[in-house]
């Protein structure tokens, strides 16, 4: 496989003259230009921005001087940092959630002790406030979890996909 950064605007036909030898046959080259498209699902190859990357097909018909190689060195270097960053991503969000536990937790105790007992029962906007806030607290305790939850599935999936990418690249 090949790779082009696509480094002004341009749509895949005016691409094409860059792309491929003039000395082939039109058929080779809309045959190249379909494995381009099927490639690339995520590009609109009509308006292609600068700075899109094209995954390319390791043709004969292709002209190397445009393009560089995607050997399995460079992915195997950009899946492992993924992964990592997703690694590091979940580590953090599972202490964020853990932490407002705790925080909770902590809030709870002090609540137990008989003088803050006295205290709050002796006010009642300061103990429905309290119920409030333990409300609040209780629910971001939750959104903590799910979010934490989400970014692990992320990294699952993350994973799969570049599993199968490698497949591609050999």
């Amino acid at each position: 496989m090949r790779l082009v950064v696509i480094s002004q605007a341009t749509d895949l036909q005016a691409l094409r003259k860059t792309l491929f030898t003039a000395s082939q046959p039109a058929a080779t080259t809309a045959a190249a230009l379909e494995r381009v498209k099927a490639l690339n699902p995520h590009v609109d190859l009509q308006r292609l921005a600068p700075g899109t990357v094209l995954v390319l097909p390791d043709l004969p018909s292709m002209n190397p001087s445009h393009s560089r190689s995607l050997g399995g060195d460079a992915f195997a270097g950009l899946a492992t940092e993924a992964t990592n960053g997703l690694k590091a991503a979940v580590q953090r969000a599972r202490a964020g959630a853990d932490g407002s536990a705790a925080d909770r937790s902590d809030v709870t105790a002090a609540l137990r002790l008989a003088a803050v007992k006295r205290i709050v029962e002796s006010d009642p906007t300061f103990s429905r406030q309290l119920e409030a806030a333990g409300a609040r607290a209780s629910a971001d305790q939750k959104q903590a979890q799910v979010a934490a939850a989400a970014v692990e599935k992320l990294a699952a999936q993350t994973a799969a996909e570049l599993a199968k990418l490698a497949k591609l690249f050999g």
